[in-house]
């Protein structure tokens, strides 16, 4: 068998896509198509290979072929999960099992709740992302007293954060993982200290994805994406973008400047203080930022075949997930992630020259 999000071919036991992290095994999903796809907003984010978790159960039978999520559809999904939803953290604009509760109709106070926390999220994170209150189809709040100024939201074209990067489109989801805190692609949008809160969300979420795509999402929208072929980054590749460029002074390493030794030890502690960690074993190591004062290497990034692995969140960010970099004032930007601290002239610009070069060809 194969997997349905990136077409690897699986072991007839696989649960989980070796290459992409995807769940497989998920009941079938029939899908009409009503609509046509529509083009929605688009964040990209780092690629990190999805955790175990808990296991699909069922899903939606019929959807409208869209790359929207709408309110019917997300109500299909939660009257499918199988566990019974979240009695705190998590709040839907109805309740999803209405029962009495000190004399009111329960669903009467969940409503109200779920209104007075849209006004905060409209009034904090969702402020420039989210038009009214009608667009929020599901709200998580990440706040011990129930403020909502923090957490995240469900819309009808992905995810809205109090944490960076702030929104992710649902076709640029890659992986969701509910241990501890709530993390989508690498990047920690939550910590929602209910652990059944945690688990739901990382199920309901999958199930969102999973329902959407088989409706006919596309798994990208950026036509501006660097051509096929580019990627993984080869060791001659990098060779020939890096032949004519002026290497800066001090902070910048690779297996030819400024000594092949220097590399290896600098390299070495790297990948002990944060390189194994987010890129494993394997992959190619091409170029080290130090961005540290006295050499000790635990802070920086590296650049490597598939992207850059970095001491700060998200620690992993895939070449092909890059969607605008830039310098200013001596540092690096990716994806609205300041990756150096360091204010060594000329490294920002080398490195931002780099990233064009191996993005663009």
């Amino acid at each position: 068998m194969f997997c349905e999000n990136c077409g690897t071919k699986l072991p007839d036991d696989a649960k989980f896509c070796p290459e992409c992290g995807a769940k497989v095994n998920a009941a079938p999903v029939t899908v009409q198509t009503l609509v046509p796809p529509t083009e929605v907003r688009q964040a990209k984010t780092s690629d990190v290979r999805r955790k175990k978790s808990s296991k699909i159960r069922g899903g939606v039978k019929s959807v409208p072929a869209c790359t929207a999520l709408t309110k019917e559809t997300l109500k299909q999904i939660v009257d499918a999960m199988p566990d019974p939803f979240p009695s705190s953290y998590v709040y839907l604009p109805y309740d999803p099992a209405s029962r009495p509760k000190n004399g009111k109709n329960s669903s009467d106070v969940f409503v109200e709740k779920f209104l007075n926390k849209c006004d905060a999220v409209l009034k904090s994170y969702g402020r420039g992302y989210v038009a009214n209150v009608r667009d929020i189809l599901l709200l998580s709040d990440d706040t011990v007293f129930g403020k909502g100024d923090e957490g995240f939201v469900l819309t009808e074209k992905g995810i809205v954060s109090s944490y960076r990067p702030y929104f992710i489109a649902y076709q640029n989801i890659r992986t969701v993982r509910g241990e501890d805190d709530f993390h989508v692609n690498g990047y920690d949008i939550a910590i929602l200290y209910d652990a059944a809160a945690n688990s739901y969300m990382e199920e309901l979420l999958h199930r969102i994805i999973q329902t959407l795509r088989r409706a006919g999402m596309p798994k990208r929208t950026d036509a501006s994406k660097p051509s096929g072929g580019l990627f993984p980054l080869t060791q001659q590749r990098f060779d020939a973008i890096v032949a004519d460029m002026t290497f800066p002074d001090g902070n910048v390493y690779t297996a030819a400047k400024p000594s092949p030794e220097k590399f290896r030890k600098k390299l070495a502690k790297a990948m002990k203080a944060y390189g194994t960690r987010y890129m494993g074993e394997t992959g190619t190591v091409y170029l080290l930022y130090d961005d540290t004062f006295f050499g000790a290497c635990d802070d920086g990034y590296l650049l490597t075949d598939t992207g850059i692995v970095c001491s700060v969140e998200p620690h992993f960010i895939a070449y092909e997930d890059i969607t605008e970099f830039h310098y200013e004032k001596q540092e690096l930007w990716v994806n609205k992630i300041k990756l150096n601290v360091i204010a060594n002239t000329g490294v920002p610009e080398f490195a931002a020259e780099v990233l064009k070069r191996i993005l663009h060809g």
